[in-house]
């Protein structure tokens, strides 16, 4: 099928091919020829630019984007779309919060005539946003996810994050009416209904946690994620017996395998965490 396509689109998809396959050097050498024997070719100048963002050379991915961003033209206008989202990604990912200002700048002007963003713009400034370690960062991360309802409702990953940075910014009683109302459903994963839990308990809710921490326990009760949250719960209602009985079954039984390190490791933060120091 390859052979009949136009040479730059049968390059690119073996290109593909190859580094699905593992065989970067190939994928790469192809792309570049591919660049350089059709250099009005976008969709060549973007598979190039994305594969050496996916490489983490965001140097060479940045100059070919900015090569985008840099050309003129009615047919242009999707790919410099593209481009500086992918460029706002590189930039604000690895700098400060100056670099993230100057990024999300960048990033607006794929706003239509009336202001309006697109949906996978608003993500991605929501994303940026919400990782950062600022307040006023989240703050504006929670003002874009409103701003987002209104043009599609909020996947349940959303509306946990949105949650998540109501607590950070103080605002607890929303974040809790919100994680409540999103964990009541009888197929909610046991990791988000841990996640109520475990926030409950730093709240001091220990009522309120103890109900959802019996459903937690039916839903997995073996799960590692339980037994620790037993654990923290008997600290917070000062049963340090109990607290102990529960952090012994964390502990790995046995002789643990030399490939393990990542579970010791784990274990042992969550025992400084309990106190069991």
């Amino acid at each position: 099928a390859a052979s009949l396509m136009p040479e730059p689109r049968r390059q690119m998809a073996l290109a593909q091919a190859y580094e699905m396959l593992g065989r970067t050097a190939d994928a790469e050498r192809l792309l570049q020829e591919a660049v350089q024997g059709w250099p009005e070719d976008l969709d060549a100048l973007r598979n190039l630019a994305a594969f050496e963002a996916r490489r983490g050379r965001s140097q060479e991915a940045r100059s070919l984007l900015e090569k985008i961003l840099a050309l003129d033209g009615p047919d242009v206008a999707v790919a410099k779309t593209w481009a500086r989202r992918l460029l706002t990604e590189l930039t604000a990912t690895r700098g400060t919060f100056k670099d993230l200002e100057k990024a999300l700048v960048m990033l607006r002007e794929n706003r239509s005539a009336d202001g309006k963003a697109a949906p996978e713009d608003l993500e991605l400034e929501i994303t940026l946003l919400a990782n950062r370690p600022e307040p006023a960062a989240w703050r504006r991360a929670i003002a874009l996810l409103d701003e987002l309802v209104a043009v599609r409702p909020m996947s349940p990953q959303q509306r946990f994050l949105r949650a998540q940075l109501l607590e950070k910014v103080g605002m607890w009683d929303e974040a809790r009416s919100e994680l409540m109302t999103l964990v009541a459903g009888r197929t909610t994963p046991p990791g988000q209904v841990a996640m109520l839990v475990e926030k409950l308990i730093d709240h001091g809710e220990l009522s309120n946690a103890r109900t959802w921490l019996r459903r937690l326990a039916q839903m997995a009760p073996d799960a590692a994620v339980t037994l620790a949250l037993e654990a923290k719960m008997a600290l917070a209602e000062n049963d340090r017996p109990r607290a102990v009985e529960f952090a012994r079954k964390l502990m790995p039984g046995g002789v643990v395998p030399p490939d393990s390190p990542g579970q010791l490791a784990a274990v042992g933060k969550l025992m400084e965490d309990l106190g069991f120091t």
